[in-house]
Order: structure tokens, then C-alpha cells, then sequence
């Protein structure tokens, strides 16, 4: 969850920083839009800022009623284990959330981690479309030039080598990392720009 929120931050951002530097598109392009506070052209202004929001909010939200689901889908036995097993990790001199995640798992019947992976995949596709409405939008306001310059840098990105690959969904560490973040996930932090 912490990568899917740095790489959502990142996938939104990324563009929108790469154009601050740009110099202005040919036209007159919408003010309101493009001029940031300081003037600079092609920077993003406060329309995009308050869409950046809407969309962060919409994050939370969307964090906020998965984890009700997942915690909704566990008996109360082990709702009192799940909090004993944060609770442990919070003090514990040397804290291991793959030992936590795992004993988590190890607890969680059947039902429960299919509810829990269901409620993890339908949070995932959810952000997925709600990230590639917000950049089709996005990439509606851009000039010939910056769509171009977008494509190559998103080819570069394509072509350097990513560390590891997130490993497969795991119920009891997708419940461990819903319960110990507080809010959207990691890098989705509404109210900041």
C-alpha cells in the first residue's frame, strides 16, 4: 500500500514538476489554469491545485471506508488480537511488521482474508481509475510540446530498472499496513501541496 501511494504522489506530480520549467506554450493559455501565484508560466496554478486536492480527498475517503470493510470482516476475537499485535509492534524495541503481517495471517480464517484481499483489490482498481481520469484530464490541457516531452520522459522511466516488484497481496500485511496508517496511504497527504 505504501508503494501504490508513493507512486500514485509520484505518477501525478512528476508531469506537473517536469512542465514548471517549460517555457510558455505558444497561444494564450488559460490563466486561471497554468499561471501559478508567482506568475510563472506553465507552472500549475490553483485550478490544478484544487483538483490535486479533490483527488488526495477522494484517496482518503476511499483508504478510510477500506479499512471500516476489512476490520468489519474480522471476528471480534480477532479485532482484540489485531490490536494486541499492533500494540506489540508499537513498543517493541526492534518492531518487525513482516513478523506482525505474518502472524496476522496466520490467525485470519479463510473468509477473512479473501474479504480482506477483495477489499484490497477493489481499493487498488478504484485509485487505478481514479488516477487515469486525473491524467487524461491532465494531459487534455497539455500543448503538442509537453504531451511530446511526457512521452519521452515517461519512456525513459520505462527503460531505467526498478527494484523489486511488490510481492503478492497478503492479507495479513494488506490489514497491518490499513490499521497502522492513518489517513490515504503513504505519500497521499491531503491539505499539502
Amino acid at each position: 500500500m505504501k508503494r501504490i501511494g508513493l507512486l500514485t504522489l509520484a505518477f501525478l506530480l512528476s508531469p506537473v514538476a517536469g512542465f514548471a520549467q517549460d517555457a510558455p506554450p505558444p497561444g494564450p493559455p488559460p490563466a486561471a489554469d497554468l499561471a501559478a501565484p508567482t506568475g510563472e508560466p506553465g507552472a500549475p496554478g490553483p485550478q490544478r491545485f484544487a483538483e490535486m486536492r479533490q483527488n488526495r480527498a477522494q484517496i482518503e475517503a476511499l483508504h478510510t471506508q477500506a479499512r471500516a470493510q476489512m476490520l468489519g470482516a474480522l471476528t471480534p476475537a480477532h479485532r482484540t488480537a489485531l490490536a494486541n499485535i499492533v500494540g506489540q509492534l508499537a513498543i517493541a524495541a526492534n518492531p518487525d511488521p513482516r513478523v506482525a503481517a505474518a502472524q496476522l495471517d496466520a490467525l485470519l480464517t479463510t473468509g477473512e482474508k479473501q474479504s480482506i484481499l477483495n477489499v484490497h483489490t477493489q481499493l487498488r482498481a478504484q485509485m487505478r481509475t481514479m488516477m487515469e481520469a486525473a491524467r487524461a484530464r491532465m494531459e487534455a490541457s497539455l500543448t503538442p510540446e509537453q504531451k511530446a516531452d511526457m512521452a519521452s520522459r515517461q519512456a525513459e522511466w520505462k527503460d531505467r530498472p526498478h527494484s523489486e516488484a511488490r510481492p503478492a497481496p497478503d492479507a495479513g500485511r494488506e490489514l497491518l499496513e490499513m490499521t497502522i496508517h492513518e489517513g490515504p496511504p503513504e505519500g497521499m497527504h491531503p491539505g499539502r501541496e
